[in-house]
């Protein structure tokens, strides 16, 4: 994204200064992109920049990612469905998206047991119930 593409009044900030805000290091935020979490806009130099509405989509990235623990390709459909983007899924075939929902399908139950919930409970609570 060249320089012209960016207002001289818009309020943009470096990775340094977003992984600060976010409680984070800026490794962090370079994985969840190469992860395919969001795309950072970039200068003519290649340094990527963030504005507010980039910064609040990291600030979801992290709550559930670090704080809640939940894995890549469930972040991607909780993303998909909270802002309507098309995030690109991993192809059907790759081995580590078929651990990924093995270990996140057992999480699922591991809490759901914790907190005595049948899945007639649980699909009740969703609105999927038969």
């Amino acid at each position: 994204m060249s320089k012209d593409k960016f207002s001289n009044d818009e309020v943009l900030f470096n990775i340094n200064q977003v992984a600060k805000m976010l409680g984070v290091v800026p490794a962090t935020i370079r994985n969840w992109e190469k992860s395919g979490l969001f795309t950072a806009k970039r200068k003519d130099n290649n340094y990527r920049v963030f504005d507010f509405d980039d910064i609040e989509l990291l600030k979801k990235v992290k709550r559930y990612s670090i704080d809640e623990n939940i894995g890549i390709l469930a972040l991607k459909n909780i993303l998909r469905s909270d802002l309507g983007k098309n995030i690109p899924m991993k192809a059907e075939n790759d081995n580590s998206a078929k651990y990924s929902k093995k270990l996140l399908s057992s999480k699922w139950k591991e809490r759901r047991e914790e907190l005595h919930y049948t899945l007639e409970d649980l699909s009740n609570a969703v609105g999927k119930a038969k």
